[in-house]
C-alpha cells in the first residue's frame, strides 16, 4: 500500500527484516495472518497495524516504541499465546520469553465481568486432566521435577495436595529451572538472574558476571551444571554455583535450551544451531546449522535424541549428532518442548499441539486438544500452559 512499507492481504512471513521509513505504517495487516520473526520495525507513524479479525504472530522482533502497535481486532497472536474474546489490549506491557521480546495482549483493567488475563473459554484438554488451580494466572514457562517458573518472578512447587506459590524478591521473568532433588535446584531468568534453593523454600541470588538473559539451565547433580542464553552465552559451574566460569561457545546466536546428560556429554539448541560438548560443558562445538530456530531437545542417551522448534521442525539423531534426519510429524505448528516418561514420548507446542509417540519416536500422532493457545513446557507427564493451566496425562499415576 502507498501508506505502508509492507501491506498484507494474505499470509506473509517477515523474517530478519528491517522495516523503517517515514511511512504511516511499517506493516499494515489487512487480511490473513502475518508472522514477524527477528525483525525491527521503526521510524513509522504506526509500526504495525492489525485490522479487525486479523492476526499477528511476533517473535524476537522489536518496535522502536512499545505503544507503536495498533490492534483493532483485540485478538493479537504472539509467539506463544492466544487470548480469547474481546479483551482490551495493553500494548505497553512488554515481557521477555525464551528468545523473544513480545508485545502481549493483556487485560488493562478487570471489572469483575470479564475473566482475568489468560483464562481460556475452553480450559480442558481432551485426554488430559487439569491439575492446576484457576488462581494461577501468571505465564508459566518451564517445569521440572515438580517445580514451575514463569514471568513476574513466578515460582510454584508441588506439594502433596496441590501447588504452592513461593514468594521471592525478584519480579523479573524466569525462563528456566533445573532441580536435582525436591529441595535443591536453580532458576534462571532475565538480566542474568540465577537463583538457588537448598531447602525447597527459600531462594538466594548467585553471582554471575553478566546481565544477559538466561533461557536454559541444566544440572546433573548438586555441583555440576550449565546455564545458557542470550548471544550464545554459556556458563559452567563445578561447585553448585558458588563460582561460574564462561564456557567456550562457538556462537553468538541465542541459546534456548541446554542439557547435560552426564559428566561428559551435553547438547544445546538455539537460533538455527545445535551445539554439543564432550568435556562436561567446558567447550562446545556447533554440530548443525539450519534455517529454523530450535527451542528444545531430549536425549535418551549420548547417541539418540530429538530436537524441535519453529514451524514444526523435529530432527532425530542416533549417532550423537553426527547425522540428523528430519522426523515426519503431523503438524507444522511450532514445537516448544519434548518429554519422555514410561516409554512415551510427548511433544507440545503452539495452538494446543500435543504429539505422542509410543514407539520411541518412529511415528507421532496428535492427541486431540480443545486449546487454541500454546502449551509452553512439559516434564514427564505434566504439561503447563502460558495462562496458568497445569495438566496431567490421565493414564499415568
Amino acid at each position: 500500500g502507498k501508506d505502508s512499507n509492507i501491506y498484507v492481504e494474505g499470509t506473509l512471513t517477515v523474517n530478519n527484516c528491517i522495516v523503517g521509513s517515514s511511512s504511516k505504517y511499517g506493516i499494515w495487516i489487512n487480511g490473513g495472518k502475518t508472522t514477524v520473526l527477528y525483525s525491527k520495525i521503526y521510524g513509522n507513524q504506526i509500526g504495525i497495524f492489525v485490522g479487525e479479525g486479523k492476526s499477528l504472530f511476533i517473535r524476537k522482533s522489536l518496535l522502536d516504541n512499545p505503544t507503536n502497535l495498533n490492534n483493532s481486532s483485540k485478538s493479537l497472536v504472539d509467539a506463544r499465546y492466544n487470548y480469547w474474546g474481546t479483551y482490551p489490549v495493553d500494548i505497553q506491557r512488554i515481557i521477555r520469553n525464551p528468545g523473544a521480546i513480545l508485545y502481549l495482549p493483556c487485560l488493562s483493567s478487570y471489572d469483575g465481568k470479564m475473566k482475568p488475563r489468560g483464562t481460556p473459554t475452553h480450559p480442558s484438554i481432551s485426554g488430559w486432566i487439569k491439575k492446576g488451580t484457576d488462581s494461577i494466572v501468571s505465564h508459566l514457562l518451564d517445569i521440572d521435577n515438580g517445580w514451575i517458573c514463569g514471568d513476574e518472578g513466578t515460582i510454584f512447587k508441588f506439594k502433596g495436595d496441590g501447588w504452592e506459590r513461593l514468594i521471592i524478591k525478584s519480579t523479573g521473568t524466569l525462563f528456566g529451572l533445573s532441580f536435582v532433588s525436591t529441595d535443591t535446584g536453580w532458576v534462571v531468568g532475565e538480566n542474568g538472574i540465577v537463583l538457588k534453593t537448598k531447602d525447597g523454600n527459600t531462594f538466594h541470588k548467585q553471582t554471575v558476571s553478566t546481565k544477559l538473559d538466561f533461557y536454559g539451565i541444566s544440572f546433573i547433580n548438586e555441583n555440576k551444571g550449565c546455564i545458557a542464553g542470550e548471544r550464545g552465552i554459556i556458563l559452567i559451574t563445578d561447585d553448585g554455583g558458588e563460582n561460574y566460569n564462561f564456557a567456550i561457545s562457538p556462537t553468538s546466536a541465542d541459546i534456548f535450551k541446554i542439557k547435560l546428560l552426564d559428566e561428559r556429554y551435553g547438547f544445546a539448541v538455539g537460533n538455527n544451531i545445535i551445539l554439543k560438548t564432550q568435556d562436561g560443558g567446558r567447550t562446545w562445538n556447533n554440530i548443525y546449522n539450519g534455517t529454523k530456530t530450535f527451542l528444545s531437545l531430549f536425549f535418551l542417551n549420548p547417541k539418540e535424541g530429538w530436537v524441535c522448534g519453529e514451524g514444526g521442525i523435529m530432527l532425530h539423531t542416533i549417532d550423537g549428532g553426527i547425522n540428523w534426519n528430519i522426523q515426519p510429524i503431523p503438524t507444522n505448528n511450532t514445537l516448544f518442548d519434548i518429554s519422555f516418561y514410561k516409554g512415551i514420548l510427548f511433544c507440545i507446542g503452539d495452538n494446543g499441539t500435543i504429539l505422542r509417540s509410543l514407539d520411541y519416536g518412529k511415528t507421532w500422532a496428535i492427541i486431540s486438544s480443545n486449546l487454541s493457545f500454546s502449551i509452553s513446557s512439559i516434564s514427564e507427564f505434566l504439561a503447563i500452559t502460558e495462562n496458568g493451566g497445569i495438566f496431567q496425562y490421565p493414564s499415568i499415576d
